[in-house]
C-alpha cells in the first residue's frame, strides 16, 4: 500500500512541477504578446505619422 501511495505522490509532485512551468511559460507568452502588440501600435502610429506628412507634402 505504501508503495501505491508514494507513487501517487511522485505522480502529484510530477504534476505541480509541470503545472508551474506551464504557468511561467504562459506568463513568458503574454509578456511576448505585450511586446509584439506594443510594437505593432508603434509602426501603426508610425504609418498615420508617414501619411499626414505626405499629404501635407502634396498640398
Amino acid at each position: 500500500m505504501s508503495k501505491l501511495v508514494a507513487r501517487i505522490q511522485k505522480r502529484i509532485d510530477t504534476l505541480v512541477q509541470e503545472e508551474q512551468e506551464l504557468t511561467q511559460e504562459l506568463q513568458q507568452l503574454k509578456q511576448r504578446e505585450q511586446e509584439i502588440i506594443e510594437q505593432l501600435l508603434r509602426k501603426d502610429g508610425a504609418v498615420v505619422e508617414m501619411r499626414k506628412l505626405i499629404e501635407g507634402a502634396e498640398k
